[in-house]
């Protein structure tokens, strides 16, 4: 009966739920489509702005045009003020002669038109003074004082109809040089012309209907210029456009309104449908939820026993969830004030250098999980070339260096050996060493001191023993929990307690590794004193030829610069639209231009569809639809043509040995395992292109 109850009350929630997920969804989706709607809007409001200044421009345009002419006559009536009517009509025909909106010119002494051509259509303006006639006296005097041409109108000419005015200042020089006013040359337009052939009809076609007004220079009010559309107007859009000596203004607005109203609606009804569709998913999640609860609280009872047998891979679990917690809150949070600080550059830099560091504490973490998981399958083997010993010091170095610097650790590093070279799998090798001086940096506090040492021990069946000794300072470890330190999770202090995250994983992996090359390895501690790993390792002695190769392989520079990179192209196959995104940004901030494609087949389309060395390599990632990289590798490894050489890098999430073996024999040629680091592909590429 309890139960009927419980059950009964659970489902009132979920329908009271469900409700809140409909109305939640429709407002969330419905804000969106407003929104869009909004930067349509906006979008169109810019598209409307450009298409009426660059109206105003054409017009403007055209009028200039007849500043020339309007040069022309200033400068030949300067030249001789006291030109005959011949003269002035012979220069007035050729002034005017296939230019259809130039109505008349105009000869005004003292303000005054005493001469016009042609007479016929213009002679009503013989006598005019525009230095008094309303409106354009206004027009007058600023030409007059400002000693450069004025566009005047447009207004109604007294000759008839619309026109617009140059109006262009005449000065001449006496005899002492000296600058006196004659009086005006005016080019008179036809402004019904002037719309026509700036073609300003051409608008219709746009589906806009727009007015263009300027201010009457006597009495403020507007001046309707040109109107094309109806008088339905809605929300027309202002822009003001300035000309010669006036300022124009246009209202402007599509026919159809900014938006269709309907199209608006319709969202909204699918907006409806969506919110309607995911309240059903709730409701049905919801449904199953409560029946899967009831059947985990039978699974708890009977699992009840099993967590209490396994007490040590619970606390693995409890020490892991605040150790992966821990960076990725630190990730997390510092995006969100990279967001809230992204004009401060120093903040910048540093949240990012933070973010960069806990994502690197995460990786680190999840390697150490999947590292002890291959070796507890016994999937780990050895891939053995001749290496320099002496080079697991420097890589300590460069690893740690910042590090210890930061913490002010000093750190001294020796090397003793008869024989640099040997027979050895630098990987493991230095991820043995490298987690050794992990542990002694970390728990080392700030102002202590390092030592690593590396030296041979003996000789024997052209074989050294090397003895690698990393001692610290450090806060050290019990004599009770030494026993225990190479026992999968095994932690003296949980982070909690020692401020250093870990997974308890770290040693357990180096005693595996140095177990599989057949060495040993020692500690000693004491708490408060500091910590004493010592490793030793038979490997076998390079012979010459095999070390003058590792010597060879030392000469070869690493750090060269990207310059010899620098406009190479590069077809990256990806099929996932973030990591695509996150290589193309970083490979074309290199230098490098990149061509994407999304899955295997689509690669090999690409790469055929160009010439052969249009691309200089291939970054294939592995798992993808319709080809794998795997198959299409091989497929391009298989045609007999000129691309068939190309260097393919395997780039993938696929980050064991078995990848990589599986990478070159499909024809790959090199591997690169992500998350990706840029230094390490810019390498990569240098060795292959």
């Amino acid at each position: 009966m309890h139960k009927t109850k419980k059950n009964k009350k659970y489902t009132g929630k979920i329908y009271r739920y469900t409700m809140l997920v409909f109305v939640i969804s429709f407002l969330i989706l419905n804000s969106f489509v407003y929104w869009q709607m909004h930067l349509q809007k906006q979008t169109e409001k810019a598209k409307a702005t450009y298409t009426a200044e660059t109206m105003v421009q054409r017009i403007e345009t055209y009028l200039n045009q007849y500043q020339t002419k309007s040069v022309l006559l200033k400068q030949i009536v300067e030249s001789d003020a006291n030109m005959n009517i011949v003269k002035f009509e012979t220069l007035a025909d050729f002034i005017i002669k296939g230019n259809r909106a130039l109505r008349g010119i105009e000869l005004a002494k003292d303000g005054i038109v005493s001469e016009v051509y042609p007479v016929e259509s213009n002679a009503q303006a013989i006598g005019l003074d525009i230095l008094t006639y309303p409106v354009r006296k206004d027009y007058a005097a600023l030409a007059k004082k400002s000693g450069e041409y004025v566009m005047a109108g447009p207004l109604e000419l007294v000759q008839g109809g619309i026109g617009m005015l140059l109006i262009n200042p005449v000065y001449t020089v006496g005899a002492a040089s000296e600058k006196s006013f004659w009086g005006f040359t005016i080019l008179v337009l036809d402004w019904d012309t002037v719309i026509e052939e700036v073609n300003l009809d051409d608008l219709d076609d746009s589906f806009y209907h727009y007015r263009i007004w300027n201010m009457d220079i006597r009495t403020g009010k507007q001046n309707l210029l040109i109107e094309y559309g109806d008088d339905g107007w809605k929300d027309e859009l202002l822009v003001s456009c300035d000309m010669r000596n006036d300022t124009w203004y246009v209202e402007i607005e599509p026919v159809n309104g900014w938006f269709s109203t309907t199209e608006f609606l319709v969202n909204s009804m699918i907006c409806i449908l969506l919110s309607f569709f995911l309240a059903v998913l709730f409701f049905q999640y919801a449904i199953h939820r409560q029946e899967e609860l009831a059947h985990h609280e039978e699974m708890m009872r009977a699992a009840k026993e099993i967590q209490e047998a396994n007490e040590v891979k619970s606390r693995f679990l409890f020490n892991m969830s605040h150790d992966l917690r821990t960076p990725i809150n630190a990730v997390i949070g510092f995006t969100e004030l990279l967001e809230r600080h992204s004009d401060d550059e120093k903040k910048v830099t540093d949240y990012v250098k933070k973010i960069q560091l806990s994502s690197n504490i995460l990786l680190s973490i999840i390697n150490h999980v999947l590292e002890m998981s291959r070796i507890e399958n016994g999937k780990e083997s050895l891939n053995e070339d001749p290496e320099s010993v002496k080079e697991l010091i420097r890589t300590i170095d460069a690893v740690f260096e910042t590090t210890s610097r930061q913490k002010n650790i000093t750190c001294e590093y020796h090397v003793d050996v008869t024989h640099e070279y040997a027979v050895f799998d630098m990987t493991k090798v230095e991820e043995i060493f490298l987690n050794i001086m992990s542990n002694a940096v970390k728990y080392t506090p700030e102002g202590g001191h390092i030592t690593a040492d590396v030296t041979e021990v003996c000789e024997k069946d052209h074989k050294a023993l090397y003895r690698i000794t990393i001692q610290d300072t450090g806060i050290g470890m019990s004599e009770e929990f030494i026993p225990h330190l190479f026992e999968p999770f095994a932690r003296e202090r949980t982070s909690t307690e020692s401020k250093v995250l870990g997974t308890g994983l770290g040693m357990p992996i180096v005693k595996a590794l140095v177990e599989l090359m057949g060495g040993t390895v020692n500690v000693e501690s004491k708490v408060g004193c500091g910590t004493k790993i010592s490793v030793e390792l038979f490997f076998e002695i390079a012979d010459g030829k095999r070390a003058e190769e590792c010597d060879q392989k030392q000469e070869i520079s690493s750090t060269e610069g990207i310059e010899n990179l620098a406009g190479r192209r590069i077809l990256l196959a990806e099929d996932n639209p973030l990591n695509a995104e996150i290589t193309v940004t970083l490979l074309e901030e290199s230098g490098l231009s990149v061509d994407h494609a999304e899955d295997g087949k689509m690669c090999i389309e690409m790469l055929h569809q160009k010439e052969a060395g249009y691309y200089a390599a291939i970054l294939m990632d592995i798992q993808m639809p319709q080809m794998d990289g795997y198959q299409a590798a091989r497929a391009i490894r298989k045609a007999d043509d000129a691309y068939a050489s190309i260097p393919i890098i395997a780039m993938t999430a696929n980050a064991f040995e078995e990848d990589r073996k599986l990478a070159l024999e499909s024809g790959m040629n090199d591997y690169i395992a992500k998350p990706i680091r840029m230094e390490i592909v810019l390498d990569v590429l240098k060795q292959w292109i």
